[in-house]
């Protein structure tokens, strides 16, 4: 026992001495950004909820939507297999490989917006009627944010993860916020088409310095080689990833189209006012998960398990340790934050805030298991596990909604989180030999 303790004090000081600073400054970066993020994300939804009124915001927040479904066959898995890639030919010096990977994820861009644009063009008249004009308006927007997710990947790759986020989650939301001060100040009218325009501009700028810092940190290597490919690996791998983004993704939405359903619109209301409080128990993993995804891919493809070990058990106890405190917050003072924050009518989500803040402590509990599991090449569990809790949560919900509510559904969320974390967890630890959940150091 003695032995182990000083081995692992050992290598304390060695990752200390080689990754704190750099990887500190990271978290603290990606913290900051993360909070500036929310501030002018609050800011400029009440703007625009302010200036264009709710009929015209109804059509805004129709616009984004679209824009987001068909954006996710390029938000869903690609990114995370562009971060792992990178990251590893970094580590080997492949930089042929990562030209040839970012050659590929340009060129499978290109043509999903052809696709896109084709289909947009022949159908839509059938589907959206009046609001054309601006749906085309706002798909102007899918290149830049196609590029921006790609890019922001690149740089988390070459381990530049507070540069990649710059532009998205600082630039971005800052310009369009001052565009509508702008159009406030000298009086002008904000429609929807005015408010997409706004946001093209904001996009475009975002997009602009998102290039020159790609450009600016890439390696002369990378630069001057010649592209290599690996598309066979590249796409047995992407295809679990995308399956695993979209099933997580449907399965954070299956709770509303249940309570949409099978209950009612104050039920719906009153579990998206407690969803939004209790993603705040993972802030803290999910800020780490943004630093630690290169490093993971380092220290497994370098085999220094004892490393990857310490530095997920690190993240995990620390993360585990805000929300832990931000859980108690909400058991002692759910009912009284609710009243102050969204008014008294909001007074009876209480009970479904603390159900589902106890799913994300679960969550925050089990750590990065997810992004391991991902990061190391086992993906295909990752999809397997969501499946699962997918299930698990289309069973409950459908039994418990009718009869309970906006509750029923938290406990369905609650037990997909539980089963899929619980279950990838058990495959990491068999597969890589990773404890991934919150204990004692000297347990790694």
């Amino acid at each position: 026992m003695t032995e182990k303790i000083s081995a692992l004090r050992s290598l304390v000081s060695k990752l200390n001495a080689q990754y704190s600073g750099r990887f500190a400054n990271a978290i603290l970066g990606t913290a900051g950004l993360k909070v500036a993020n929310m501030l002018l994300t609050v800011l400029t939804g009440v703007a625009l909820a302010r200036m264009l009124g709710p009929d015209n915001y109804g059509i805004y927040v129709f616009v984004f939507s679209v824009i987001a479904v068909i954006n996710i066959p390029i938000s869903a898995g690609l990114p995370v297999l562009v971060v792992r890639e990178v990251a590893k030919y970094r580590c080997d010096g492949a930089w042929s490989k990562i030209k040839g990977l970012v050659a590929v994820s340009n060129y499978y861009l290109c043509a999903y917006l052809c696709f896109v644009t084709m289909a947009f063009y022949l159908y839509v008249d059938e589907v959206v009627e009046n609001k054309v004009l601006v749906l085309s308006f706002g798909l102007l927007m899918l290149p830049f944010l196609g590029i921006a997710s790609l890019r922001m990947a690149v740089l988390r790759g070459l381990n530049h993860a507070v540069l990649g986020q710059i532009p998205e989650s600082l630039l971005r939301p800052l310009v369009l916020l001052s565009a509508l001060v702008a159009c406030y100040i000298f009086a002008y009218e904000v429609d929807p088409m005015v408010a997409l325009q706004a946001n093209l501009l904001a996009v475009f700028v975002a997009f602009v310095l998102g290039i020159y810092f790609l450009i600016r940190v890439t390696p002369t290597s990378v630069k001057n080689s010649q592209p290599e490919y690996e598309l066979g690996r590249w796409t047995k791998s992407l295809l679990p990833l995308m399956m695993f983004a979209v099933l997580k993704n449907v399965d954070l939405q299956v709770s509303y189209l249940f309570l949409s359903v099978l209950s009612t619109n104050t039920e719906v209301a009153l579990f998206r006012v407690a969803m939004q409080g209790a993603i705040l128990i993972s802030l803290a993993l999910s800020i780490l998960n943004v630093v630690l995804a290169p490093y993971v891919v380092k220290f497994h493809h370098s085999n220094d398990i004892n490393a990857l070990k310490l530095i997920v058990r690190r993240s995990v106890n620390a993360a585990f340790i805000f929300g832990l405190c931000l859980f108690s917050f909400f058991c002692l003072f759910s009912e009284a934050l609710l009243n102050l924050v969204f008014g008294k009518d909001y007074n009876d989500a209480s009970v479904v805030l603390l159900i589902l803040s106890f799913g994300q402590l679960v969550n925050v509990a089990m750590g990065s298991v997810a992004l391991v599991i991902n990061m190391t090449g086992n993906e295909r569990y990752s999809y397997q596990a969501m499946a699962i809790g997918l299930i698990t949560n289309i069973s409950l919900s459908y039994w418990l909604v009718p009869e309970y509510g906006a509750q029923g559904a938290a406990v369905g969320a609650l037990l997909s989180i539980v089963i899929w974390n619980v279950v990838l967890a058990i495959v990491v630890y068999r597969k890589i030999g990773i404890k991934t959940w919150f204990g004692r150091m000297a347990d790694v």
